[in-house]
């Protein structure tokens, strides 16, 4: 009713007779109506606020549904978990990338992929590929009768006791502290079922890996075909450069080029160099003697195609000799390369060794091992192994010495054994002892042994060897099987996840840091 209207409503009332105070009561209940009717309104409006803000801080949005794979579809929460593993297996990389972690993801694009997006998009897509293998391999393993063995079981019951122990460590409970790394929805159940399946997921996969078998025959043949893959080439090279100078090209760009005459004098002084070479001691000192504080670089390749372009024939001629050299010129520069030795993995894939190991004692606080701290290591390991020699010479007698003065924590209290060595495990002197082709069981050598020159950030020492024994095939076949097996299994994974379909689902867009 409009402002006139209701003017002259109570005109013609009062005209009418009607009295002050039925007007002034039903002035009072058309009040009362409008106000009731008002909070009506604004109660509902606060309710609705009210729930929008519950729904918003509870964990209801994320049980939405944002991926599926095979039989099985994943919600939001559980697409998070996969996620933060996507994100904190590349956090260390993301600044390589020029990643800024302290902005959103979702405005930084990535390089990675090929279609175009932002970060978020790569990690939701790693989050997608993931859930989708463990998916399929749990599938396949159900379709087979593969079930979880005790040893997965303990390791995921392990996992959720470590999670315990690290929310109250961290003076959380378990479920504030999944929201502290995974954000709302991840619960302690969920992960359970998600670390259940993935194990049996992984387990199945490693089954099947292991389940391609070859005759001797056949790892001989893959071994012998492709025998650059798997030998390694051990030598010394130190690059010369060509002077060079700045100059500018066509577009305004500062270049370097190459002095006149710059490659012919370098080529001169690598040439000076090689003449002066004989063994790795003299290289070192020819090198020295033309630069000071330089030194050649160590290559030691397990592949022909990892060793440079410019000398990897030379390096990988069959004829090569221990100590040969040779120069070989770039177009900015010239390299001089000495040959020391072709790894051929013919040796046995285990050792069984006891050890005696004596530090080097930094006992006068300089920081570095001089010349007498490292004699006194060395002859005091020259004293067990006189002591060992004067008494029964056997196996018993030397663990005895093991557990009364070696000091390697790792295996002084049994007997210094170490068992089903592989080669590369240990130190280069400990690991050259143990893969000797003249190695049998019984023989006894000191070798010096270090990870680090500086006291504190590593071990130096010398260890007294006991060899016991080798085990297994020619660790040449194990090569040959390692690829032959990655390879079928590689083929058979992707057939099987090709057999597997996904889909996004709207739940996706809350997966996110």
């Amino acid at each position: 009713m409009s402002a006139s209207s209701e003017k002259k409503r109570r005109q013609n009332e009062r005209e009418q007779g009607v009295e002050k105070r039925q007007l002034a009561q039903r002035e009072a209940e058309e009040k009362a109506k409008k106000s009731k009717t008002n909070w009506t309104i604004g109660t509902v409006l606060v309710v609705l606020l009210l729930v929008v803000i519950f729904v918003l801080n509870s964990s209801l949005p994320y049980q939405m549904t944002a991926f599926s794979a095979g039989n099985e579809t994943f919600n939001a929460a559980e697409m998070k978990y996969f996620y933060a593993n996507a994100y904190n297996s590349m956090y260390s990389y993301l600044g390589w990338f020029g990643v800024d972690t302290s902005k959103s993801l979702a405005d930084q694009e990535c390089s990675m992929l090929p279609d175009g997006g932002s970060w978020q998009d790569y990690l939701r897509q790693q989050a997608q590929d993931s859930a989708k293998w463990m998916q399929a391999m749990y599938e396949e393993a159900q379709a087979n009768g593969y079930t979880l063995s005790e040893d997965g079981q303990k390791s995921v019951e392990d996992s959720l006791a470590s999670l315990a122990e690290t929310a109250k460590n961290s003076n959380m409970s378990v479920k504030k502290y999944l929201k502290a790394v995974y954000g709302t929805g991840v619960t302690e159940n969920m992960l359970k079922d998600l670390w259940s399946k993935s194990t049996l997921a992984s387990e199945y996969a490693e089954s099947v890996r292991n389940g391609f078998t070859y005759t001797d025959e056949e790892l001989t043949k893959q071994y012998e075909d492709n025998i650059a893959d798997y030998q390694t080439y051990d030598y010394l090279y130190y690059f010369v450069a060509a002077e060079t100078e700045d100059t500018t090209d066509e577009a305004g760009e500062t270049v370097s080029t190459v002095v006149e005459g710059g490659l012919e004098a370098s080529k001169a002084a690598a040439d000076e160099i090689a003449a002066a070479v004989k063994d790795a001691d003299s290289f070192n000192e020819a090198v020295a003697a033309y630069a000071a504080d330089a030194a050649p670089t160590a290559g030691t390749d397990a592949l022909e195609a990892n060793i440079g372009d410019t000398y990897r024939e030379w390096v990988t001629d069959p004829a090569r000799k221990a100590g040969d050299v040779t120069t070989v010129s770039s177009d900015s520069g010239t390299y001089v390369v000495m040959y020391q030795s072709t790894n051929d993995n013919h040796f046995p894939e285990y050792a069984n060794v006891r050890h005696i190991l004596i530090k080097t004692d930094d006992t006068d606080g300089d920081g570095t091992y001089s010349d007498t701290e490292l004699a006194a290591a060395r002859t005091r390991i020259l004293e067990l192994q006189t002591q060992w020699e004067a008494g029964e010479r056997t196996e018993e007698a030397f663990a005895a010495l093991a557990e009364e003065y070696s000091q390697d924590e790792g295996s002084n209290t049994n007997g210094g054994l170490y068992e089903d060595v592989t080669y590369g495990q240990m130190v280069a002197e400990f690991n050259d002892f143990c893969f000797d082709p003249a190695r049998k069981p019984g023989d006894v050598g000191v070798v010096h042994g270090s990870t680090s020159s500086t006291p504190g950030s590593g071990y130096d020492g010398y260890h007294l060897i006991y060899f016991v024994s080798s085990e297994g095939r020619d660790y040449s076949l194990s090569l040959a099987e390692n690829t032959l097996r990655s390879d079928a299994y590689s083929e058979w994974e992707t057939a099987t996840l090709e057999k597997y379909t996904t889909e996004v689902k709207s739940g996706m867009n809350l997966v996110k840091f």
